[in-house]
């Protein structure tokens, strides 16, 4: 997931609310009289290490300096806590050190997710946010497509099934799969086959992403058959999962009366030419 994408979805909940965990590795920022930052995973404790990291003056001009030393100057526990409070700790902590300092607090990696994928705006991994509802995850993931058919949505962890609904609340390490609908289109149209669902699509749009129909369709007799079997018109909207049908055009008495005339005239010129 991209970090816009990312920073989109922590907000919608509020990023000051994310409830730190172990294995989470955060950014941590220092601007004041000192300004230096750096990144620290969360042990498998729930503690963070306290810091200065130093540079070496830049012997180049528009060079930036290498690190060269990482002065360990305390430990916090601060698993459990949201970023608003580890923030303000950690604050506090460093100001024992340094005056006239202010420090920020970001998660830049989640221990635990939720993933998304299937006929969504965004599939991709999400932060696991405790509380926060399927229907949630789905809306932080772009909503819905139109294809989406969500009363078979799929959700497993480590490929155990779990029965959930949309109202649910996802737990860690969920997978959230909501499968793509389709229409099927056969019959005399230039590439038969599978189309994604579309509820504002008619019949007739479907013919027209199949290539349209060919020369020997009958679009008079053109209609959709429902998988229950009910037979709709070709300019009604079909249903998820329904059949367009394009049946062949069938010959005409004049059509039927050149092909027997041909026939008996082919029959002749053989004849004729066997008995000379």
């Amino acid at each position: 997931m991209n970090f816009l994408l990312l920073l989109s979805v922590l907000c919608s909940t509020s990023i000051d609310d994310y409830i730190i965990l172990e294995g989470d590795t955060l950014l941590i920022s220092v601007y004041g009289s000192v300004s230096f930052s750096y990144q620290q995973p969360v042990t498998s404790n729930g503690e963070i290490f306290i810091q200065y990291v130093s540079r070496a003056t830049s012997q180049k001009p528009f060079e930036e300096a290498p690190l060269i030393a990482w002065e360990m100057l305390d430990v916090i526990n601060i698993a459990g806590m949201s970023v608003k409070d580890g923030t303000r700790i950690v604050e506090e902590r460093f100001k024992k050190y340094f005056k006239d300092i202010k420090v920020n607090l970001s998660v830049i990696s989640f221990s635990v997710k939720v993933y998304m994928s299937g006929a969504v705006g965004n599939a991709g991994v999400y932060p696991f946010l405790p509380g926060r509802t399927i229907r949630e995850y789905i809306e932080s993931a772009g909503g819905l497509l139109f294809s989406a058919d969500p009363s078979l949505m799929r959700v497993t962890k480590h490929d155990s099934i779990i029965e959930a609904t949309p109202e649910s609340i996802a737990e860690e390490n969920w997978s959230i799969y909501i499968p793509y609908s389709y229409v099927y289109i056969r019959g005399m149209v230039v590439e038969p086959g599978v189309k994604s669902f579309n509820p504002n699509l008619i019949g007739l749009d479907y013919i027209g992403l199949t290539g349209g129909p060919t020369e020997r369709a009958n679009m008079k007799r053109a209609y959709i058959l429902t998988k229950n079997g009910e037979k709709l018109p070709i300019t009604d909207c079909p249903p998820r999962y329904s059949t367009v049908v394009v049946p062949e055009i069938g010959l005409k008495w004049w059509q039927d009366y050149a092909a027997i005339t041909t026939a008996i005239t082919t029959i002749i010129i053989t004849w004729l030419t066997i008995t000379k």
